[in-house]
């Protein structure tokens, strides 16, 4: 593994570094950090080693364009316990592109590799920059951390939260149509959908740095041809894309999705507990990020509510507790949703900057 770093870091554990070794191989590490539990001050003598790393591809990898990849060294998913490590990184390109979509995971290595205390070894000066232009590389919206925590939350999830009622009010639409109809393939049908607050019909761009077109701004043909540049209109609801293309049926389904909680119960029900508590920790955490991140442009680790996480994933609060703490957090994060909004996409010329820059430095070593 090259190393070509400036930062001092605490000296690595030799079976941390073995195993970083391990999944870099050749390639340079940018930055490395401690993730998980031991990240969010919530680990206890139970908890495996967590690390998340960026790194840069090889010579080889650049000049044969694999340059957009990840790796994980508990590839067979195995269940990790104490004193397992489990680490996975992703090259310098990819973990751009997840952070112009507010990847948490990726979000919170940004933060996290700023502290001593917190990264495994030193970093890269390329990653300095990444931080240094952070401004201009995060961008997105928190629906993919809300459709994770809204995942782990299951049956607890406000069922009167704001990101519900464009569902409902899409999901009514698409049954009316449904009848005796397969395909969503008429322009006043699209047009419905298109005029209910929170549902969103949308260009798909090839190029993830130029903004989708919404219904507004479509000409009449795509309108008429649920095409716009070549590729079908889709169908945006709760961070949900629908291709108008797709079978009605197959887009009932996925509105379906979070409206309907017969196989969270079902999870809960395979485990024998009113609630899955360590999966409720998990989406409340995911919660209280989204809103500090809006708040202050920063994540904070360990996590300012470390103690709430560790008594929910406990079980040490009542169920009407933890939904009312849901409720609040959900309500906040949609108040700094509005009040402090992330550009819709990051900026081209600083993303390409940055790779072109690391990769030339790659291939001239």
């Amino acid at each position: 593994m090259q190393t070509m770093m400036n930062n001092t870091a605490p000296v690595i554990p030799a079976a941390t570094q073995d195993a970083l070794d391990l999944l870099l191989k050749d390639r340079l590490n940018l930055a490395t950090t401690v993730s998980g539990s031991a990240l969010y001050g919530t680990a206890t003598s139970q908890s495996d080693d967590d690390f998340r790393c960026v790194f840069l591809p090889t010579k080889v990898e650049i000049l044969t364009g694999h340059v957009f990849f990840g790796d994980d060294n508990n590839k067979a998913n195995k269940r990790l316990g104490q004193g397992d490590i489990d680490i996975a990184g992703v090259s310098l390109m990819r973990y751009l592109s997840l952070l112009g979509r507010m990847d948490m995971i990726t979000t919170e290595l940004l933060f996290a590799a700023q502290s001593d205390a917190l990264r495994v070894g030193p970093k890269h000066p390329v990653f300095d920059k990444v931080f240094a232009q952070r401004e201009m590389l995060l961008a997105g919206n928190s629906n993919s951390a809300i459709g994770h925590a809204r995942q782990r939350i299951g049956g607890l999830f406000p069922s009167n939260d704001a990101s519900l009622e464009p569902v409902r009010a899409a999901h009514e639409v698409l049954l009316r149509v449904a009848e005796g109809n397969r395909l969503l393939d008429e322009p006043e049908k699209i047009a419905e959908l298109a005029a209910i607050d929170g549902v969103e019909v949308i260009t798909q761009q090839n190029d993830r740095f130029v903004k989708s077109r919404d219904w507004a701004e479509m000409t009449e043909e795509e309108r008429a041809t649920g095409l716009a540049d070549g590729q079908p209109v889709f169908i945006k609801v709760a961070g949900k894309k629908i291709s108008v293309s797709n079978p009605l049926r197959e887009a009932i389904r996925v509105v379906e999705r979070p409206l309907n909680r017969d196989a969270e119960q079902k999870r809960v029900v395979s485990r024998g507990d009113a609630v899955i508590w360590k999966d409720a920790y998990q989406g409340v955490r995911m919660i209280y990020q989204a809103i500090e991140l809006h708040e202050t442009r920063a994540l904070t680790f360990p996590r300012p509510e470390a103690p709430l996480l560790r008594r929910i994933r406990g079980a040490e609060m009542e169920v009407e507790e933890l939904q009312d703490v849901i409720s609040e957090a959900m309500e906040r994060l949609r108040e700094v949703e509005v009040a402090y909004p992330f550009p819709e996409v990051p900026c081209k010329e600083t993303t390409e900057a940055l790779v072109c820059e690391a990769h030339e430095m790659v291939v001239r070593s």
